[in-house]
């Protein structure tokens, strides 16, 4: 999956190891280490519940922008769900 790019990103500074997205992942992506959260890339699904749950707003959408779009002739995106 290396040519995937997440749309889930964390902030470590702002992460306190609270197991709160730990505890409702749906593909247990995300384990704690050294008292930080760790998104395996190969499990995330992009679906937002860390994002929502996250009570220090250590996880954030990325978003592109529309220009990213403009080289292809037809301009299909797919949002991710955590959109």
């Amino acid at each position: 999956m290396s040519d995937y790019k997440h749309s889930v990103s964390l902030d470590v500074e702002k992460c306190k190891g609270c197991t709160h997205c730990l505890k409702r992942c749906p593909t247990e992506a995300i384990r704690i280490r050294d008292g930080h959260a760790k998104i395996n890339a190969d499990r995330c699904i992009d679906c937002g519940v860390c994002i929502r749950i996250c009570p220090y707003k250590a996880k954030k959408a990325i978003f592109d922008k529309p220009e990213v779009l403009q080289p292809y002739k037809w301009k299909i995106a797919l949002p991710p769900p955590s959109l």
